[in-house]
């Protein structure tokens, strides 16, 4: 049951596509600082436009107040993303951008140490509003760079220019990151599955494998990062392709296996449920299969088969796995943002609260204390400062970004888009 009502849910989608256009004002700050004196020039006339475009989308919020424009609404939302999208595509015309920031570096490295993956990937930026993995050489030459392959090919993880400066879209490059991993363990999976002719169910096999990895990883943190980008991504893009499964199966697959691991937040399903509704009022809330792959109904998202992609998930030796832990941290994490609280500062594990429980009772008993219970005093104590300045995990501050963002929403996010603020743009 979701306390949200539906103007919510279409708040929340204004505030995505409104988030993207902050973020492309905030690239163009960013490139100001390392253009050339021509190149600013540019600049400065895409700044113009982007500073109109905002203008022409001011009238979106106050539609939210008015269930009679609710059509209206999307027609302009799309309209906008079109835009969006068309205009991110220009930045291809500058030489250089900032450089890969350091997080998102240290994030990747972070995860990509596990035995399960084959090499250490490279990361770049794209014009293209889109994540996705490639070989070094094929970027570069796609970037019109002379380059040829090696025996050695470096893996390439790739992410939209705009989204340099936003964390809570990163955890969408651990999908990528699974693309490392050998084809094996879907070779076995597809394998003992249902027999499926077609070359289409192997490689939706694959996107799926990819997905519970990212989960396996991140969790709640990626569903809600993969599902934000669906919000504002064309709805043709929804549907399925020869390369992957149409997207209301991604999370139905997705959403199950979080709730197999009992890892399901109020971000999750708050998300999740944006998502089908606005499927809904598109027309496009049923899951369809391609007239022309031959597949028998069902057979590449079959029970049997994605218990196998589980198995394989489950079995990979992966460092750093997302646990019920995590998620118990993650919301201590969400819950001190609230207060206002530095996530390290406010950081306490379910084993600190024990801790300092236990810690109380041998106070209370200090005067009787034996040796021995002096000793395992101390040991406490030593081990309550290695849980409390062990830092978080990455998984668990996304995890926790994400939850902070859907508490402070309806009571603040709904505010600003009451329609009367002369500019309703979350940075």
């Amino acid at each position: 049951m979701f306390l949200w009502p539906v103007s919510d849910f279409d708040a929340l989608l204004l505030e995505e596509v409104l988030e993207r256009l902050a973020r492309l004002r905030i690239l163009i700050e960013s490139l100001n600082k390392v253009v050339s004196e021509r190149e600013r020039e540019l600049l400065t006339f895409y700044r113009e436009q982007l500073d109109a475009f905002r203008t022409d989308t001011a009238i979106l919020p106050g539609l939210l107040a008015h269930k009679q424009f609710q059509s209206q609404l999307l027609q302009s939302v799309q309209s906008t993303l079109l835009r969006f999208y068309t205009f991110h595509h220009q930045f291809h015309r500058f030489t250089r951008f900032p450089e890969v920031r350091p997080e998102i570096s240290a994030m990747v490295e972070e995860l990509s140490g596990s035995a399960a993956f084959l090499r250490p990937p490279a990361i770049i930026y794209t014009d293209m509003y889109n994540y996705f993995e490639s070989s070094v050489t094929l970027a570069f030459q796609q970037a019109g760079i002379l380059a040829t392959s090696s025996s050695e090919e470096y893996f390439t993880l790739v992410l939209p220019y705009s989204e340099f400066q936003n964390p809570l879209s990163w955890a969408n490059l651990v999908h990528e990151l699974a693309h490392t991993i050998d084809e094996a363990p879907v070779d076995r999976a597809f394998a003992k599955g249902p027999e499926i002719a077609h070359p289409v169910g192997f490689r939706w096999a694959r996107e799926l494998f990819c997905d519970m990895v990212a989960i396996r990883l991140m969790g709640p943190a990626y569903f809600c990062s993969f599902t934000s980008v669906l919000l504002t991504l064309p709805k043709e893009s929804w549907l399925f392709s020869d390369s992957h499964p149409q997207a209301l199966e991604r999370l139905r697959v997705m959403y199950e296996y979080l709730q197999e691991k009992d890892l399901l937040t109020p971000a999750v399903l708050i998300y999740r449920e944006a998502f089908l509704q606005l499927t809904k009022r598109l027309g496009v809330e049923h899951f369809t299969w391609p007239q022309t792959a031959h597949l028998k109904p069902g057979a590449p998202s079959s029970p049997e088969l994605l218990d196998n992609l589980a198995r394989e998930v489950d079995d990979l030796k992966l460092d750093g796995v997302f646990t019920k832990e995590n998620k118990l941290n993650a919301s201590t994490l969400s819950m001190n943002l609230l207060s206002g609280i530095p996530l390290i500062a406010g950081y306490h594990s379910a084993e600190v609260e024990g801790l300092r429980k236990e810690l109380a009772s041998y106070r209370n008993l200090a005067q009787d204390l034996t040796q021995a219970g002096k000793s395992r005093l101390d040991e406490t104590y030593d081990l309550l400062k290695k849980v409390q300045d062990s830092p978080a995990t990455t998984a668990e501050i996304l995890t926790a970004a994400w939850e902070h963002k859907v508490t402070r929403f309806p009571d603040v996010l709904c505010e600003a888009f009451s329609g009367t603020a002369e500019d309703g743009f979350v940075a």
